[in-house]
């Protein structure tokens, strides 16, 4: 799935005010967030997804993954347009998604160093 998929699903499910550049951002910030949580790349070495290559680019997980995906978007917007229920719903679904995976790495991997925690860091929304 490339990053302009990803951000046409959410515009399908989620009526929302937001420019794509805006929608990139958050597409950028889950992909950092499982660079540097999932795959323990610094963050100075993460890869960002430009504008220009939304089209091609594709995300890290597979589309089996989506649901991963589509939870943060999902919750991401809700939380920016004030819909505060809504995002709390939308983010124990994230949550549900991120341990899942986290747990596959862990067992596709072996790699004891990302298995002992399973939750998203803090700071920012989730």
């Amino acid at each position: 799935m490339t990053a302009t998929e990803l951000i046409e699903q959410i515009d399908e499910l989620v009526p929302n005010p937001f420019s794509e550049a805006a929608k990139l951002a958050l597409v950028n910030e889950i992909e950092g967030k499982l660079q540097t949580e999932l795959l323990l790349i610094p963050p100075r070495d993460v890869t960002v997804i430009a504008a220009a290559d939304a089209d091609s680019a594709e995300l890290l997980l597979p589309p089996a993954r989506a649901p991963l995906y589509l939870a943060w978007m999902r919750s991401m917007i809700y939380w920016m347009m004030g819909e505060y229920e809504i995002y709390q719903n939308e983010k124990a679904m994230f949550d549900a998604e991120w341990e899942r995976a986290m747990r596959d790495a862990c067992i596709e991997r072996d790699r004891s160093t990302i298995c002992g925690s399973t939750a998203p860091s803090e700071g920012g929304a989730l």
